[in-house]
């Protein structure tokens, strides 16, 4: 159809990324790392320096994937999938930590 005396043309462009990027360098990595918070709890439980020692660890090792990796991700105005994602193992990873914590204090105060 003439619109004015100009043709008017549609196009369509079908545009999908592929995901095995950022599945193998973020989201095995960023399981890996929440992953090894358990072996705080392989600790002796009087052991408290080494549960923190782990804790912390992991915590701002995560931390510092998130703003470290983040110049490969691409940049947009919204939370994307692996940005919640992230998010999710980091209050898990803090959540395990409060954990790890209650838990020695309660087998060194002996109950």
């Amino acid at each position: 159809p003439s619109l004015g005396g100009f043709q008017r043309i549609n196009a369509a462009c079908i545009v999908r990324r592929k995901p095995g990027y950022f599945v193998r360098n973020y989201i095995v990595v960023i399981f890996l790392l929440t992953s090894t918070m358990f072996c705080a709890f392989m600790a002796r439980p009087d052991d408290f320096a080494t549960r923190v020692g782990i804790a912390f660890t992991v915590l701002l090792t995560v931390v510092a994937f998130k703003y470290g990796g983040g110049e490969n991700i691409p940049q947009v105005s919204y939370a994307t999938i692996l940005d919640s994602y992230i998010l999710i193992n980091f209050y898990v990873v803090l959540l395990l930590s409060i954990v790890s914590f209650l838990f020695s204090m309660q087998r060194t105060m002996g109950g």
